[in-house]
């Protein structure tokens, strides 16, 4: 989370002149619900994976047509 909210609160403290520290309460909570939803969507992804394996790409992230010279 300190990644993300203290250079965020302090960007908006520049803007707005105020300090920093009036901005932090207001970002926790939506780190906090954002990271829940990550973790619950990268669940939900693992299992659609299991259950179709051609959806997952196979460890290929981008796919190619093989040209023959």
């Amino acid at each position: 989370m300190g990644e993300g909210i203290l250079p965020l609160s302090m960007a908006y403290a520049e803007i707005m002149n105020l300090p920093y520290e009036k901005f932090i309460p207001q970002l926790i909570p939506a780190a906090m619900l954002g990271n829940v939803v990550a973790i619950m969507s990268a669940g939900y992804l693992r299992k659609l994976g299991e259950k179709k394996p051609y959806l997952t790409g196979n460890g290929l992230l981008v796919k190619r047509a093989t040209t023959q010279c």
